[in-house]
């Protein structure tokens, strides 16, 4: 009985000890320290063809960007009321920034429409915030997805130049995707 009794003991002490730990270690980490500017790296580039064509037309192929961000004040994305009044942006701004290159013989070039304006990939997202609502440094994944659509059966090698654009006007430095092979 004795026995029981002290292996029951073990067992309550040695429950205490991982707690109290855990509780010690907990109260000893401190908030991440990012920068206010938003980092960004690049971390995976999907391509979701499609096959055949829809019942108005062809499908388009679709690509997901996934890059992780860092930001010291957590204030990345913008609500609809300030996508509505952009007035500290810059007309027509906005704060997923992607520029489209494909690959001409050797050589990257932005790609254009058929028009030869620049095509604009780019886009909103919504706030990135902490689960407290609280401000402070965040971290995390951000996946963006266009979809391409095909006007023939040749394919195009494409890459992203991508930034992100914080509430205050701070952008990150740019990255750069990972080819990918598209119908157009």
């Amino acid at each position: 009985m004795r026995n029981l009794f002290s292996m029951y003991l073990a067992k309550v002490a040695t429950a205490f000890t991982v707690v109290l730990g855990c509780w010690t270690l907990s109260s000893c980490l401190t908030e991440p320290k990012f920068s206010f500017v938003p980092r960004i790296d690049f971390r995976e580039i999907r391509l979701i063809p499609t096959k055949g064509t829809g019942l108005l037309g062809n499908k388009g192929d679709s690509v997901i960007i996934s890059i992780h961000f860092e930001d010291g004040d957590g204030n990345l994305g913008l609500t609809q009321e300030q996508i509505k009044d952009l007035s500290p942006w810059k007309e027509g701004q906005k704060n997923y920034v992607v520029k489209t290159l494909v690959k001409n013989g050797n050589i990257w070039e932005l790609r254009k429409d058929n028009s030869g304006k620049l095509v604009d990939n780019s886009g909103y997202f919504f706030p990135l915030k902490l689960p407290t609502d609280k401000p402070g440094p965040i971290e995390g994944t951000l996946d963006y997805s266009m979809v391409f659509y095909p006007t023939t059966l040749l394919k195009d090698s494409i890459k992203f130049d991508i930034y992100i654009i914080d509430d205050k006007q701070n952008a990150s430095a740019p990255i750069t995707t990972t080819p990918v092979l598209i119908r157009r």
